[in-house]
């Protein structure tokens, strides 16, 4: 037999298997992982003709394989550029039993509404990977009540049914146009699979449970078809799944400075890249930093994270290589905020961060490698830039009512307004929208969320004299995190009156004392 060599993991186990190249049957290879004529382990991504011995018990597995031979060898997967053309296979099982699931109309809008997974996939991917919307169909495909998938939950035999029903159904000529397909399972009860979503590394198939965690987690639906071009589970302290965040000859002794962009505003030169090669044998791992922000794919990014150099490292051999498969554990190390200082005695590295300069979406990063001690590297000019990046507001409340937003799927619907007594600007919350009000005129409804956003709450009047630039840098995350029911809480309150912290102030701008005392750096 013929075909793509590719595995999955469970979460429990790797299983390798091999998709027939005449009718796309998956085989799982009891055996494990095939060896070539010299011995050699065949790469994912091969493709392969081997002999199978089939067992006579499970279904669709070659319980040994022999004389293995690649007939074409595994190459990079293309992974930009990509427009997603899914085919979404809506499985019910039917016959014995009966247990449906999503609707429809359920599965489109997961994927293809305003902020939906389609949306955060172009954004995390830069605009290199898109759901081609025209492109995309959910087919309700009925499958027999099986008991290795009402009560085992085989991948391999809901894979199998999923495709011959939705063959049955359209045909293969049309099941062709599709780039790739996932199988959202039915709500079973009680619910046998172990895991929330699979995938086929490297191919074109997924698998999602209808629940909070499977297909209605963008996350995971996200993970689980970039696992089809080979991007492996993030890693940290060793373990995996943990990271929660995904210089060339450099003297011993000296510091090398660079700014770093935040990784959501650009889609290249965003990190560095270390290749800690004075470790000689001990040189292992390769080390990378990234300025991780919230805002394009990155918007929900954990606060751990956020407004900090990311450090990750990974394994060298693959990483430096680029035609390697296998996983290189992608580790989360540590993450380092403004004007702050690490050592990373494991690759005898120092990083020293400045402060943010270009609006606040930029650091100063200063890196140095030592001989035998940090104190090696001692950093004589010292960094620059804010201790604090310039917060921006989600939306503006302009002078003619309008609500100008630098992200639209937060831009609410304006029914009504008012004025206020005294004049702008003002700081405010309309729910959970944070909104910077530059005439005084208020937002008292909104349409799309009439309940949750009835009133707008006005935090604080800023001083008259400042201007919408000054008062914009003072207000989302803050606001955003620190208020409940509408009201601001005393942790938000607090957190305004505390001395300690401060806002930057544009140049020119007088600053707002009652809101927040100026930085001084």
């Amino acid at each position: 037999m013929q075909g793509l060599l590719t595995y999955v993991n469970t979460h429990e186990e790797i299983v390798w298997t091999l998709v027939q190249a005449n009718d796309t049957t998956v085989y799982t290879l009891a055996s494990g992982q095939p060896v070539d004529e010299s011995l050699e382990n065949v790469a994912a991504g091969s493709t392969i003709s081997l002999v199978c011995t089939p067992s006579t018990t499970e279904f669709n597995t070659c319980i040994a394989t022999s004389t293995a031979r690649i007939t074409l060898s595994a190459a990079p997967v293309r992974s930009t550029g990509i427009r997603i053309r899914m085919l979404v296979l809506n499985m019910r099982l039917t016959g014995g039993c009966n247990y449906g699931g999503l609707s429809s109309n359920e599965v489109t809008n997961l994927f293809l509404r305003q902020g939906g997974h389609a949306d955060q996939m172009n954004a995390c991917s830069y605009g290199s990977m898109q759901f081609d919307r025209s492109g995309f169909r959910v087919l309700n495909t009925p499958v027999p009540c099986l008991n290795s998938i009402r009560y085992q939950c085989d991948w391999s035999v809901i894979l199998e049914q999923s495709l011959a029903s939705a063959r049955q159904l359209i045909g293969s000529d049309a099941m062709a146009f599709y780039t790739h397909t996932a199988i959202v399972l039915p709500k079973i009860d009680p619910y046998p699979c172990r895991w929330a979503g699979l995938a086929l590394i490297p191919s074109t198939i997924t698998f999602y449970q209808p629940a909070g965690y499977g297909v209605y987690r963008t996350a995971t639906v996200m993970q689980e078809i970039i696992h089809n071009y080979q991007l492996i589970h993030g890693w940290r302290n060793g373990k995996e799944y943990d990271d929660y965040s995904t210089c060339r000859n450099m003297q011993p002794g000296q510091f090398i400075t660079f700014v770093l962009p935040a990784t959501y505003t650009a889609a290249s030169r965003n990190m560095l890249k270390i290749q800690p090669n004075w470790m000689g044998f001990y040189y292992r791992r390769n080390v990378y930093l990234a300025l991780r922000q919230r805002g394009g794919g990155d918007k929900l990014l954990a606060a751990e994270f956020t407004n900090k150099i990311n450090i990750h490292d990974v394994e060298k051999n693959i990483d430096n290589s680029f035609t390697a498969g296998g996983d290189p554990r992608i580790s989360f190390n540590r993450a380092v905020g403004a004007n702050g200082a690490t050592v990373l005695d494991e690759f005898r590295l120092v990083v020293h961060t400045g402060g943010f300069t270009t609006g606040g979406t930029k650091m100063v990063v200063k890196v140095c490698r030592f001989l035998l001690s940090s104190s090696e590297c001692v950093d004589t000019i010292p960094v620059t830039g804010k201790a604090r990046p310039a917060l921006r507001v989600v939306s503006v409340l302009t002078a003619n009512g309008t609500l100008a937003s630098d992200d639209p799927t937060k831009t609410p619907a304006i029914t009504k307004l008012r004025r206020l007594p005294d004049s702008g600007p003002h700081l405010a919350l309309i729910g959970r929208l944070p909104v910077l009000i530059e005439q005084p005129a208020v937002v008292l409804a909104n349409r799309a969320h009439p309940a949750a956003l009835q009133r707008l709450v006005v935090v604080h009047k800023l001083q008259a004299a400042a201007t919408s630039q000054g008062a914009r840098v003072a207000v989302a995350p803050y606001l955003a995190r620190h208020h409940h029911h509408g009201r601001p809480t005393q942790a938000l309150q607090e957190h305004l009156r505390a001395p300690a912290l401060c806002y930057p102030t544009p140049p020119h701008t007088p600053p707002a004392p009652e809101l927040r005392p100026p930085c001084r750096y």
